[in-house]
């Protein structure tokens, strides 16, 4: 896996600025407890900041292979100031929604008068929610 080695401070917030966003691509199925080190700081000095929306100890979830896999993060990792993500979890990946229309059904419909004729035209939606039809219905 990637991995960037610093020498000195590391700042993922940047002049105060908001954390920028972990980008993970699985190019394998890890297993569980498998460690990954994102960012090995060198001496002592401690990581600032943290990526946008993953605080310390924060989850975050990849799919690979069918499987999701849950990780979890942490900026005190590996020789104690070391960005390091840990496999938590693995479960089948969600079912992926099914292909087709999603159709909503629509509100009763109100009867229509036409200008100019005696009766009522109501629309009327077929059983199958495709299209709208008209039903004339004497005034």
């Amino acid at each position: 896996h990637d991995q960037v080695a610093v020498n000195g401070a590391v700042d993922l917030n940047g002049s105060g600025a908001v954390g920028g966003a972990l980008d993970v691509s699985l190019g394998f199925a890890p297993l569980l407890n498998d460690t990954f080190i994102f960012v090995a700081n060198d001496g002592t000095d401690a990581i600032q900041g943290n990526f946008a929306g993953l605080a310390e100890g924060a989850t975050f979830n990849e799919t690979f292979g069918g499987q999701q896999f849950t990780f979890a993060i942490t900026y005190q990792g590996g020789t104690g100031n070391d960005v390091v993500a840990t496999v938590i979890g693995i479960a089948p990946a969600p079912a992926a929604a099914p292909l087709g229309v999603i159709r909503e059904a629509p509100i009763a419909p109100e009867p229509v008068i036409v200008p100019g004729a005696e009766d009522w035209f109501t629309p009327a939606l077929p059983a199958y929610h495709d299209a709208w039809g008209y039903v004339l219905t004497p005034a």
